[in-house]
């Protein structure tokens, strides 16, 4: 997971945006933050190996054959 901010440092960020906000909406803003910054960590993980991805993940070539019609 990665490293939280203070709330002091969300305290900041708020003031500089001009926000004013209760703080059960501030609870939810860092609730929300670190749900991105999880999401942020694993974007910038390693990818995968792509051989494993490949073979978990293989399907035929082709999936759909329209019909003829006489």
């Amino acid at each position: 997971m990665a490293e939280q901010i203070t709330d002091a440092e969300f305290e900041v960020l708020f003031r500089r945006a001009g926000l004013a906000l209760a703080p059960a909406q501030r609870a939810e803003v860092r609730a929300a933050w670190r749900a991105v910054q999880d999401m942020l960590a694993r974007n910038r993980a390693p990818a995968p190996d792509t051989d494993e991805v490949a073979a978990a993940s293989a399907e035929p070539a082709v999936t759909f054959a329209a019909e003829s019609r006489p």
